[in-house]
């Protein structure tokens, strides 16, 4: 009977044994992930655990290996198009913005803020497809296209005894403590410095406005240098999207034969023209031969009732 006993219960033993060891397991495999893992089902339910698949090993137990889940495999190929576009502080870029979105709804436009001493490492490292610039920048490896030009003013207090004038002539500025920018910590700064009495800045119209205060006015400073805009792409990037984003840029409409949208087929060359000619007067010649032989038919046939309705006259 103990015999008997002993071999009924060994299978519920196995299994028990079985059960226990993959729980054991499964702890292993969570220990190792750290708890921030994520391990596919399908491993955790395969029969017999995870020996022969190498390459990971737990603080507990023995070798174990968890699927690799890499971010492209699960990314579609057919991902969206997006066009990024960079921009420095004074720059105003959304009227561009709204045309692109308007013409092309199919195609996200994202913008991006960028502090003017970093206004090129997007494009340099590929998050940003254009940035528009405030020269001079390094031209290495870009095409650069100047866009239009800023004109340059004075920031000061209220109460300064500039602000009484409609223009600020460039001589008048040397009885006054110019302000650096950079020494300022920017041109928020330094609009801020200057609004305190301490001294005045020159800064080129779109930044004074950016960073207008109520105790501050600008006045422009006609004779000083002029500053310029322009929008920078890599050499590299011969898109179309990039190429259409430009012609908006520069002005071209939405029926421009110069967009990529509105590109017709290439033109056919001298050869290929002459060859679709000679075929089509081919066509053209055997259907005129089809077409006489077709009437010649039909003129005998004509001619043939013509005579056997004489005959039945004449009966």
């Amino acid at each position: 009977m103990r015999a008997r006993a002993a071999q009924l219960r060994e299978p519920f033993r196995r299994a028990l044994l079985e059960f226990v060891e993959l729980r054991a397991r499964r702890s292993t495999l969570l220990e190792g992930l750290g708890g921030g893992g994520q391990v596919d089902p399908q491993l955790l339910g395969r029969r017999g655990g995870f020996e022969g698949l190498g390459g990971f090993r737990g603080s507990h137990g023995p070798s174990l290996t968890v699927e690799p889940r890499r971010y492209c495999d699960q990314v579609p190929a057919d991902q969206p198009r997006v066009l990024s576009v960079g921009f420095v502080p004074g720059v105003t870029p959304g009227k561009w913005a709204s045309r692109w979105r308007e013409r092309h709804p199919g195609v996200p436009l994202e913008l991006h803020e960028h502090d003017a001493d970093a206004a090129l490492e997007g494009l340099r490292n590929g998050s940003d497809d254009v940035v528009f610039v405030r020269l001079p920048v390094e031209r290495a490896g870009l095409h650069l296209i100047p866009l239009y030009e800023e004109q340059p003013v004075v920031v000061m207090s209220r109460e300064n005894e500039l602000s009484l004038l409609d223009e600020v002539p460039p001589e008048e500025l040397g009885a006054q403590t110019l302000l650096d920018v950079g020494a300022c910590g920017g041109p928020g700064n330094a609009v801020e410095v200057a609004a305190s009495g301490a001294g005045v800045v020159v800064l080129p119209m779109s930044l004074a406005r950016l960073h207008a205060r109520k105790d501050a006015v600008h006045r422009p400073v006609p004779g000083l240098p002029v500053t310029t805009i322009g929008i920078a792409w890599r050499v590299e990037d011969e898109s179309d999207d990039v190429e259409e984003f430009i012609g908006i840029v520069r002005g071209r409409t939405a029926q421009s034969s110069r967009q990529p949208s509105r590109q017709e087929a290439p033109k056919r060359t001298a050869a290929q023209k002459a060859a679709a000619k000679k075929a089509a007067t081919g066509r053209g010649g055997g259907q005129q031969g089809s077409g006489q032989q077709g009437s010649g038919q039909q003129s005998h046939k004509q001619q043939g009732s013509g005579q056997k309705g004489g005959r039945r006259r004449g009966r």
